[in-house]
Formats: structure tokens, C-alpha cells, sequence
């Protein structure tokens, strides 16, 4: 057993420690600062650097021997039942298991005999997001056991305080015009076609909404997407995202600074400055970014920040008040908004009435009740993860696409169904459990520093009902760690902690003594489970590497269509100018990817798509021939390999 813990317990130095969990440590600290600023990770490279620092900081972590036990059995568990999404299964059991996926796979393959399907209707981005969630459900389980260390917390708290103050220096300094949309200076978010909407970008590089636009080719035609941009706030694409981060970090950095101010201060000056800051952080969110969702969010970090660091019993019992009533009140809103209520706008005062109806008309609010109908038609496992964006048009028909439900929660369950959110709320049981001991057995005064990943822990638990904050590379990266250190502190509060009443005004704070191994410990928990996670999201990142290299080259194609769209129309190409030569660079591009990409289902399409093109535009009829059976065969295969795509060839003739 572990000695009790003092006040003044005799810290180990940072030459004790293993290289290892040194070196994962400073890794974590270097991506926590770096990633929010990178576009919030949404960029190919930035994001496989997160995904870099996560795997290296696995493998470190499981090498160095200080393992986490409870912890690890959930991204096993998690990356098993992504293979269940994965694997071929008999039409009637997919029947039973998944409906909404039997349905799309015998659509995709009509006239044909179908032997099998997948309960994911796109195997491919179900396989890239089960590998992301791994990693991070691994960083999860790594730092809180590194974060059990005094020493690691204060870096990785350090990390994300710093964090936090760039977005929002990043946000003040420079800021983003709505019309010329030039993020961090010189990153421009238009697009080519229509300033406000993109044909190039990914997904996630976008607003999360867009347009289906019919393209034109010959007597052909497909739908392509075309995102619309976001408005960009500081260092992130989307204003959301930037609350989302701000409310991510913000939280940490005050408990710090009241940490740290402890005895330097009066208690008045010290709490007086840090409700200024707060003051600022909602105005920056909600009078400037314009966020909403996030200004409820901080509203609520900053209540829950208050509830665990003050001291007086009268103001803890203020500020619990505030905050199980605000909690309350963004229950009901959620209900409202999400419930099958009708005509809930009526009971609010007349002058609120259209803001409440217009508010309730949102195409957000309209996204998560799709993902909610998207539950009850397959409740047992869902879709796939990622398949959201998919499956979208055949629950709402129309030009109008989203791209994620703007409900973390509704998406989970649409996605993943009851396992899914089975296996989501053994983690927040987990976070409960832990964080009700760190209330209850820790008092204000030995608490500060650890108060903060709890507030941001609430903040981003509020904000991800209103948006897609763990979807965005960086936030879920933040999110990560201060899942992590929340998970550790309440590891920390089950250990005795003595203060000596003549210090107890002076700077208290707690350190985890890692409790020796049992000597009849399972290998397989010991060792095991650690080299298979480590071996698990190696394996990830190397899939991850490959996955980012070939969007980067897919980029190459969508400028080539891009093109050739603009080729075909007389007021933008005068000159009538000819888009083949670029048309045909992208077609030995793609080929050369195919190689190495076999299975992926964008490719496939885009190849089909420049096919069809270079069928209209060639002068021969046989060149015309050999690009649209090409353009067939491309199609076929990206309908193999997803039930769901978009793009495929319109039956239409002209545009609707």
C-alpha cells in the first residue's frame, strides 16, 4: 500500500523519472500548444501530427512500465467493436443487427445477388475514425496515469494554459473579415467557384454544411459537394471551434493562476481578476464570435470552476446552486430542442417568441433530430462511425447536406447505437465516480490546480450538444487530456491527504505515490493489454500516414474537376480555354494512388468523375469510349466499396 500523502511530501526530481514518460510528457505538452493554432488540426498534416504525438506517446508510455489497468480494457474493447462494423456479415443477420445498412447495400448492388454487407455503409471512414478514436481513448488512458505524478500534472497543465492563451491572443490579434475570410493572415478559406462555398476542401475544413451541386457532363451528370466555408475566428475555420477550444483551456489556466497566486495575493484580488477574465472570455465568445452554444457552454465552466475553488461554505453553497440550476435550465433547452415537442416556442413572452421559433428551425437542430430518427431506424449498432454525413440525404431529401449532426451525443448514437453509447457511458461513469470522490474527499484549498480539467471537462460536455467539437482534430486532442487529468485527480482523492494546520493557508497540493504491482497481477494486464495498445495504434498511424498522403493527392483532383467545371462555362472561361491537360495530370496521379490506396471510395469517385469529363471533351469518339467505360468501372467500385456515396451518376439527363 501507498503511504499517506503530506502536504509537503517530498516531490521526485525530474532526473527520477523514466526517459520515457519524460519524453511522452513534453510530447503531449509541444501538441496541446501547437495543434489549436494549426487550423484546430483540420489540415492533413497537422492532423497526423496530433495523431503522431499520440501514438509516440503511447508506445513511450506503454514501454516505461507505469501502466494504467481499468483504463486500457476501453480503447481495446472500442477498436473490437469497430471490427464488428467492419466485418462481412449474412444479409439476415444484417437485417436484424442493422436495417438502415442492409437497406443501402442492396440499394447499392440492385439486380445483383447480395451475400453479405458490412453494418458500416462506408467501410473506409468507419476504419479511419475507429483508428482515431483509439488514439484517442489511449491518450486518455495515458495520461491518467502519467497525470497521477504532481510533476506531469503541472507540465501538462502548464501546456494547455499556454494553449488557451494563444487562441485567444491568436483570436484578438488577428481577426477574420466575413468577407475576404483570410484566416491567421494569409490562409484563404473562399472557394473557386462561389466564394462561400468550396468543391476542394474536406468535410471538416468546412462549416459542416453544404450544397449538392448538379455538375453537367454531356448527357451525364453527378452531384458534387460543394462545403460551405467558415467564417474563421482566430486560428480556427468555424467559431464554434474556437469556443469549443477557448472553453477547452481557459478553464485550466484561471485554476492555475489561482494556484499560483495563493499567498500573493488577497483572496479578493485573486478572485475579482479572475471573474474580469471570465467576463472577457464570454464576451469574446458570444458578443464577438457570435457563439451561442459556446457562451452557454463557458457560462457553465465558469460555474463549475467557482464550485470547486472557493472556500467559504456559503459561497460553495452559492455557487453549487448556480450550477446544478444553470445545468437544469440547459437540460430543458436540450429537450426542447431536440424533444418531440410541438409549439414549445408558445410558452415563452410574445416578444421571444420568434427568436425561440427561429432558433428551434436551425438547421442544426434539424441535424440532430435526422440523427436521432437514424437511431431508432438501426439501434442496435448504427451506420459506422463517420458514416453520418452519408447517410444524411436518404433521411432528408434536398439539395442541403450536413456533414455531422451538430450533436456529439445524437451523432454517437446514429453511428454506433446502443453499444456505442453503452460504452461512452461506462466512461462518463467512470468520470462521475471519480470526480463526485474529488468533490466530496478534497477540500478547496488542496484542489486549485486540479479544478481546471474538471471546469473544461463540463464546458466541452455542454458545447458538444450543440456542435461537433470532437470531430475537430485539436479539440478532441484537448479534450483527451483533460479527460485524462480529470480521471487522474479523482484517482488522486481516494489517497489520504494530510494538512498541517499551521500551513494550511500556504500552497498545498497532492501527489500520486504509484502503488507497486501486486506480484500475482496477470501478465496479461500487466504487460499485455499495454504492448497491444501500443502495437494497435501503431498499426493506426501507419493506415493514418497513408490515409493523409492520399487526401493530399486527392486534392490534386478535385482542382482538376474544379477546372473543368469552370472550363465549361462560357462567362468564366471566355477564352474557352481547355481543362484536359490538367484533367489528364490528375488521372495519372490517381492511378499512381490506386496502388496504394486500393480501397478508398473518394478516390474511386473522383477517378469515375475526371473519366466522365475527358469523355466530354475528347475528340475522338474512341478516346471518348475508353474514358466513359472507364468512367463505369471507377463508379462500380466506389459503390462496391461504399452503399452510400455521393457523386455517383445521375440518371437525369440535364439538371433538375
Amino acid at each position: 500500500m501507498s503511504k499517506p500523502l503530506q502536504h509537503n511530501a517530498v516531490q521526485p526530481s525530474q532526473s527520477h523519472r523514466p526517459p520515457a514518460e519524460r519524453a511522452a510528457v513534453v510530447l503531449l505538452c509541444v501538441a496541446a500548444v501547437l495543434g489549436p493554432i494549426a487550423l484546430g488540426g483540420t489540415s492533413v498534416w497537422a492532423r497526423l501530427g496530433l495523431e503522431a504525438a499520440m501514438t509516440v506517446t503511447t508506445v513511450l508510455w506503454a514501454w516505461s512500465g507505469n501502466r494504467s489497468k481499468w483504463l486500457l480494457v476501453m480503447p481495446v474493447f472500442v477498436a473490437s467493436a469497430t471490427l464488428l462494423q467492419l466485418a462481412p456479415l449474412p444479409d439476415r443477420l444484417l437485417v436484424g443487427l442493422a436495417p438502415v445498412s442492409a437497406g443501402a447495400w442492396k440499394l447499392a448492388h440492385e439486380g445483383m445477388p447480395l451475400a453479405w454487407g458490412c453494418i458500416s455503409v462506408d467501410p473506409a471512414a468507419t476504419a479511419a475514425a475507429g483508428r482515431r478514436l483509439l488514439l484517442g481513448l489511449a491518450t486518455i488512458a495515458v495520461v491518467a496515469n502519467l497525470g497521477r505524478s504532481l510533476l506531469y500534472r503541472r507540465q501538462l497543465i502548464t501546456a494547455i494554459s499556454i494553449s488557451g492563451i494563444l487562441i485567444w491572443i491568436v483570436a484578438i490579434l488577428l481577426p477574420v473579415d466575413q468577407q475576404d475570410r483570410v484566416i491567421l493572415g494569409c490562409i484563404d478559406l473562399k472557394g473557386s467557384i462561389e466564394w462561400w462555398k468550396t468543391a476542394v476542401d474536406l468535410p471538416i475544413q468546412t462549416s459542416g454544411v453544404g450544397y449538392l451541386d448538379f455538375v453537367s457532363v454531356g448527357s451525364q451528370g453527378y452531384r458534387a459537394d460543394g462545403g460551405i466555408v467558415g467564417d474563421g475566428f482566430g486560428s480556427y475555420i468555424c467559431s464554434n471551434h474556437f469556443a469549443g477550444g477557448l472553453c477547452l483551456t481557459l478553464p485550466v489556466a484561471l485554476a492555475g493562476f489561482l494556484y499560483l497566486s495563493r499567498g500573493r495575493m488577497p483572496n479578493a484580488a485573486r478572485y475579482a481578476t479572475m471573474m474580469v477574465f471570465l467576463a472577457a472570455a464570454l464576451w469574446t465568445v458570444g458578443g464577438i464570435a457570435q457563439s451561442r452554444a459556446g457562451m452557454g457552454a463557458m457560462l457553465l465552466s465558469s460555474l463549475v470552476l467557482l464550485n470547486l475553488t472557493v472556500a467559504r461554505p456559503w459561497l460553495r453553497r452559492a455557487a453549487e446552486i448556480a450550477t446544478v440550476g444553470y445545468a437544469a435550465i440547459l437540460l430543458a433547452f436540450m429537450g426542447a430542442m431536440y424533444g418531440p415537442f410541438q409549439g414549445v416556442d408558445k410558452l415563452f413572452p410574445a416578444p421571444m417568441q420568434a427568436a425561440i421559433a427561429s432558433m428551434l428551425g436551425d438547421a442544426r437542430v434539424t441535424a440532430a433530430r435526422v440523427a436521432l430518427r437514424m437511431f431508432r431506424a438501426s439501434p442496435v449498432l448504427g451506420t459506422g462511425l463517420d458514416t453520418y454525413g452519408d447517410i444524411f440525404s436518404r433521411f432528408q431529401p434536398g439539395d442541403l447536406t450536413l456533414y455531422y449532426a451538430h450533436n456529439d451525443y445524437a451523432q454517437l448514437l446514429a453511428e454506433t447505437g446502443l453499444v456505442g453509447a453503452s460504452v461512452a457511458a461506462v466512461l462518463v461513469s467512470l468520470l462521475l465516480v471519480r470526480g463526485h470522490r474529488f468533490y466530496t474527499l478534497l477540500n478547496p484549498a488542496t484542489r486549485l490546480l486540479e479544478a481546471g480539467p474538471w471546469a473544461a471537462l463540463a464546458g466541452i460536455a455542454a458545447h458538444s450538444a450543440f456542435d461537433w467539437n470532437l470531430h475537430v482534430p485539436a479539440n478532441a486532442f484537448l479534450a483527451s487530456l483533460v479527460a485524462g487529468l480529470a480521471a487522474a485527480t479523482g484517482t488522486i482523492a481516494r489517497k489520504k491527504v494530510t494538512v498541517s494546520p499551521s500551513v494550511a493557508s500556504k500552497s498545498v497540493t497532492i501527489n500520486a505515490v504509484p502503488t507497486p504491482s501486486r506480484p500475482n497481477a496477470s501478465w496479461i494486464i500487466r504487460s499485455g493489454l499495454p504492448a497491444l495498445l501500443a502495437v494497435a495504434c501503431v498499426g493506426s498511424f501507419i493506415f493514418s500516414s497513408r490515409d493523409a498522403w492520399s487526401q493530399t493527392q486527392q486534392r490534386q483532383l478535385r482542382k482538376a474537376l474544379v477546372a473543368a467545371r469552370l472550363a465549361a462555362d462560357p462567362k468564366r472561361n471566355p477564352s474557352h480555354l481547355s481543362a484536359e491537360p490538367q484533367l489528364s495530370a490528375a488521372l495519372m496521379v490517381g492511378a499512381r494512388l490506386e496502388k496504394w490506396d486500393p480501397g478508398n471510395t473518394q478516390l474511386s469517385l473522383l477517378m469515375g468523375q475526371i473519366n466522365l469529363h475527358l469523355a466530354a471533351v475528347s475528340k475522338s469518339k474512341g478516346e471518348a469510349k475508353l474514358h466513359a467505360a472507364a468512367a463505369g468501372a471507377w463508379f462500380q467500385k466506389a459503390l462496391a466499396r461504399c452503399a452510400a456515396c455521393r457523386g455517383l451518376p445521375e440518371r437525369v439527363l440535364s439538371s433538375p
